[in-house]
């Protein structure tokens, strides 16, 4: 958390320090896009602009941060609504004014951007390298006609929900499919974190809940199953598993069904030392690049390097 000191003043009203930290953040944030948007329209740019902000996952609840998702489920690092349904608006010069100010419903998630902006540039989304080498095609759906106004359904009807084999974030693990959304249904499997609600002013001086400690198994049977209507309950509080059997076991079957497609990259492993060296001499107190960055050994790190960033 690294603000201006002068942009925590107008928050000096809210007794808990994370809590004040996020709402001046987010203002920041807000006021550095308009700063943006202005430049833009200075310079006659922005009649030929679109621009896009959508938030990665929901806020972080655990102990030490101060998100919130309230009403919904859960938060950052869980499958649950708190962690998987953000905000996210487009605007600028571009989006046909019929459009604007509307609100949209259509499901658009997060890697959809890439052939949209794909589209826009002219530019064909395709991975051929990655066709020739076996791989799945790009999961990436163009949402420019949907955005335009010039349909008015998604042409995404199902998302596949992403998970780790390993329950602990930190550690590198299989990707797993954790769940899966056709419509207005959303399954989930496996065991999740943050099972629970936050209230409205979370979290506050009195608050001792620590999301991280509670947990819940979504199984394989409709006893133990989790199963929404996402539409009608975004926060998840009725489960459906047991009154809609022959939904729950096609939805499960599809998740298997895709598991046995699942690309699970090697993703590296940490390199601490190397990172906080260059982060300390190289990148004058900032992460970036290390891998192949000239002098990246461990033997030119000293031990104490590594708890100064």
């Amino acid at each position: 958390y690294q603000l201006p000191e002068d942009a925590l003043k107008p928050f000096a009203f809210i007794d808990d320090t994370g809590r004040r930290f996020y709402h001046a953040m987010v203002y920041w944030v807000d006021q550095k896009i308009g700063v943006a948007a202005q430049k833009l329209k200075d310079r006659g740019l922005w009649d030929n602009t679109l621009v896009i902000v959508h938030a990665d996952n929901g806020g972080p609840i655990w102990t030490g941060n101060a998100g919130n998702n309230f009403p919904l489920k859960g938060g950052k690092r869980s499958n649950w609504e708190g962690g998987i349904r953000v905000n996210a608006f487009v605007s600028g010069g571009l989006l046909p004014k019929e459009v604007r100010g509307s609100k949209q419903e259509g499901f658009v998630f997060a890697w959809d951007w890439y052939a949209t902006i794909a589209a826009l540039a002219g530019v064909d989304p395709t991975d051929h390298r990655a066709a020739l080498a076996g791989l799945p095609p790009v999961d990436s759906r163009n949402m420019w006609p949907l955005l335009s106004g010039r349909v008015t359904h998604s042409p995404r009807t199902e998302l596949v929900i992403g998970d780790t084999a390993l329950t602990d974030p930190h550690v590198n693990s299989a990707t797993r499919v954790g769940g899966i959304i056709q419509g207005r249904y959303k399954l989930l499997v496996g065991k999740l974190s943050m099972a629970g609600w936050t209230g409205p002013k979370f979290p506050n001086v009195t608050s001792d809940w620590n999301p991280t400690k509670t947990w819940q198994t979504c199984g394989t049977d409709i006893k133990s199953g989790c199963l929404f209507d996402i539409f009608d309950d975004p926060t998840e509080h009725h489960n459906l598993a047991s009154e809609k059997p022959e939904l729950f076991s096609s939805m499960l079957a599809r998740v298997q069904e895709l598991q046995k497609g699942v690309f699970s990259p090697h993703r590296g492993l940490p390199h601490m030392f190397e990172a906080c060296h260059h982060a300390l001499h190289t990148y004058g107190g900032f992460w970036g690049p290390f891998v192949g960055v000239e002098n990246a050994t461990t033997s030119s790190v000293r031990a104490d390097e590594v708890f100064v960033v």
